[in-house]
């Protein structure tokens, strides 16, 4: 059935549901996840208070992987579901999962995420240039710090010597915010700021600038937001959610495998800095042209059968008029 109520409740009111039931379903998996992590992983009332005042020490690495994805199926995950059937009555219409992904599409994806990387890198690098006020240094060494937090953390997920752990880091790293943060921002905030504000690239804009603030690493804010952008165009192209999903399950687990198979880490290879910090122009032109080609494809592929579906139905009833 369909929630009246909330199916013609206006977009700014959606918004302010969707947050708060974000905010209770991230709290509540918290919690959950800490009392049934205690016998798992023989948590003390010490390191649970440690946990609770002083966030969770990043050597306990299993934990935080565990916690992880707790959080993610908690945050995003369940919010989106529970939103889109309070929106609608049919979630998966509203959240744009009952349509195929096309295997043309996904493989252009691939590849236009392959050109993307001296890009991501260049923006990421004028990203870190970026510089507050002096009166504003220590708003941003305390963001630099955590910057750097999350940096070693990363390098202790990535870590992992076995196939075992590579599989988890997969499933941790890639599958899992592929498919619960395109589910909440692309599929649920994406569609209440078109809605709002009644412009499709407005709205596709808006919700990656807020996919990249809940990321909360803010010198990596520009290429995220970017990538956010991608998705979204790619949701508004296909008409379904499963190209943004294949696509941010990509870009993660190209990642995950590449440090993983390499055995470097995070940061210090030459996929990091190539057409970034190496400032090496071909690399970028490259691809900048390769990208841009990869992306007007999949735009025509995806849109092309339907101006023609569109176009032979038209003529299929103008013939049955006559």
């Amino acid at each position: 059935m369909k929630f009246v109520l909330f199916y013609n409740s206006p977009a700014w009111y959606k918004l302010i549901l969707a947050l708060l039931i974000i905010a209770t379903f991230s709290l509540l998996s918290f919690v959950i996840a800490i009392l049934a992590g205690i016998p798992f992983f023989h948590l003390s009332a010490v390191e649970i208070n440690q946990i609770l005042l002083d966030g969770i020490p990043a050597r306990n690495i299993d934990f935080l992987k565990y916690l992880q994805v707790v959080q993610s199926i908690g945050t995003f995950l369940v919010p989106a579901v529970f939103l889109a059937w309070l929106f609608s009555g049919n979630f998966h219409g509203y959240l744009k999962i009952n349509n195929p992904v096309r295997i043309f599409s996904l493989s252009l994806v691939v590849l236009s995420l392959l050109f993307a990387i001296p890009v991501i890198n260049f923006t990421g690098y004028l990203n870190s240039l970026f510089s507050l006020p002096d009166s504003m240094s220590g708003i941003e060494n305390k963001i630099r710090d955590m910057e750097q937090e999350a940096s070693e953390l990363m390098k202790s997920f990535m870590d992992v010597p076995t196939t075992g752990g590579y599989l988890i880091n997969l499933m941790v790293i890639a599958v899992l915010p592929a498919i619960c943060e395109e589910l909440l921002f692309r599929g649920v905030f994406q569609r209440i700021f078109i809605e709002w504000t009644r412009n499709r690239h407005i709205g596709i804009i808006i919700a990656a600038i807020l996919f990249s603030f809940f990321h909360l690493q803010f010198l990596g804010f520009i290429p995220r937001f970017l990538l956010g952008v991608y998705f979204g165009y790619l949701l508004l192209w296909s008409n379904t959610l499963w190209l943004p999903i294949a696509a941010h399950f990509v870009n993660n687990a190209f990642a995950v495998t590449y440090y993983h198979f390499a055995s470097q880490a995070p940061g210090l290879s030459w996929i990091d800095k190539v057409g970034g910090a190496d400032g090496n122009l071909v690399y970028l032109l490259s691809g900048i042209g390769l990208f841009t080609i990869t992306s007007i494809a999949i735009y025509y592929h995806e849109t092309g059968d339907k101006k023609y579906q569109h176009s032979l139905n038209n003529r299929n009833d103008f013939l049955k008029g006559q």
